[in-house]
């Protein structure tokens, strides 16, 4: 292949991975769901980039989730009033919150995780902001309980499972690492714009959220597919480096 050739093949094929991202109205519920029947471990890391529109009414604006459309949460992050929350339903039906105050500038791009050690008491629950670490506050139901495993499950993107709540902003390049958690390097690299599957090969789901496309491909190991695309459109995402 000669350099021209190789060069067009990077303008057609690499940059628009590069940089590509979905809108979410929350008013329109606009989702990505993905069918998804299976459970987590008792270790978590998910992964995403997310650009507020607004900061949301409290117990709105998710941005990832996944359970069984039942109430039964798997997990669910978002940014909700001012806090950046996780939320899942234990396996007595309550509803557990860990959260951490903090104000995202509307129209600002944010690389956030999360880190869950279920395996501790209380249970190790880490959220990254810009590749920064923050001790979470566990501020609704045990500090020591699993999430329900009910099934079957789906994974939403941009809203709580069964399409309620849905985030108000841009989100991209949403990762999942089932089962393992990331340490500073990983999330620091992340945060950096390295891609998921670059950072972590085994990653379970990752959607780089390209934005034209009809349904969304995962290019993790779980390799998820049939995607029902809702109401969003494209636009330009953070400084995401090609594959």
């Amino acid at each position: 292949m000669t350099l021209r050739l190789f060069v067009i093949f990077l303008l057609l094929f690499v940059s628009p991975l590069a940089n590509a991202a979905r809108v979410f109205v929350a008013a329109s519920n606009d989702y990505v769901g993905i069918p998804n029947t299976a459970n987590i471990g008792t270790l978590l890391s998910v992964s995403t980039w997310v650009k507020p529109a607004s900061a949301g009414a409290a117990g709105a604006n998710y941005y990832f989730s996944k359970g069984n459309n039942t109430g039964d949460v798997n997990w669910a992050f978002g940014y909700t009033g001012g806090v950046v929350r996780l939320v899942y339903t234990d396996s007595f039906v309550s509803f557990v919150v860990w959260s951490y105050t903090v104000t995202l500038t509307v129209g600002q791009w944010y690389h956030l995780a999360w880190t869950v050690d279920w395996t501790t008491n209380p249970d190790t629950v880490t959220v990254w902001i810009d590749g920064t670490q923050h001790a979470a506050t566990c501020t609704l139901g045990s500090n020591n309980s699993l999430p329900t495993t009910t099934n079957p499950q789906t994974t939403a993107i941009g809203g709580y499972v069964g399409a309620n709540f849905t985030f108000d902003g841009s989100l991209a390049e949403p990762a999942v690492f089932d089962g393992s958690l990331l340490g500073a390097n990983e999330i620091g690299s992340l945060a950096r714009g390295e891609r998921a599957d670059k950072v972590r090969f085994n990653v379970s789901s990752y959607f780089p959220l390209e934005g034209w496309q009809a349904t969304e491909p995962d290019y993790g190991v779980n390799h998820l597919g049939s995607t029902t695309v809702t109401g969003t459109t494209r636009t330009n995402g953070p400084p995401v480096i090609p594959r």
